[in-house]
């Protein structure tokens, strides 16, 4: 199994870039950045994170373990959820997915409710998917 650095070097090498160019992005010099590749300073998980960026690629590329701290944040946020929210929750997360939501009809949720503020929400995730969608003319979020 590789190591994180062995996989943080395949993806530079998979960008193109030279050690000097690399750590000239990284706002570090070379010298440590092959060291952090060769295993003999620990990279810790910022430096995952800057790396895959520099990269353009995924942290996960890196280090299959790595889990961005705004994920975590979702899933906390998630998890805190009551019972009655999750499915809410549920809905807007297939709307980011492009999956189109279910028929806003009048008077299935009183207006001002959680529900019908979610449902709504809901409706304007979608839409905005699909600007997006349009834009780009491949359906991937827009690019850096």
């Amino acid at each position: 199994m590789k190591t994180r650095g062995e996989r943080a070097r395949a993806m530079r090498l998979l960008a193109g870039l030279t050690g000097k160019e690399a750590a000239k992005y990284l706002n570090t010099n070379e010298s440590y950045l092959l060291r952090m590749e060769r295993g003999e300073v620990g990279m810790r998980d910022r430096w995952v994170d800057r790396l895959a960026r520099v990269y353009n690629c995924r942290p996960s590329d890196i280090d299959p373990q790595f889990v961005d701290p705004d994920e975590k944040k979702v899933l906390a946020t998630y998890r805190s959820l009551t019972t009655k929210l999750k499915p809410h929750a549920d809905l807007l997360l297939r709307q980011l997915k492009g999956e189109p939501p279910p028929k806003l009809t009048p008077g299935a949720t009183d207006e001002g409710t959680v529900e019908h503020i979610l449902l709504a929400i809901s409706h304007m995730v979608h839409e905005l998917t699909k600007k997006v969608k349009d834009e780009n003319g491949d359906g991937d979020p827009p690019k850096p």
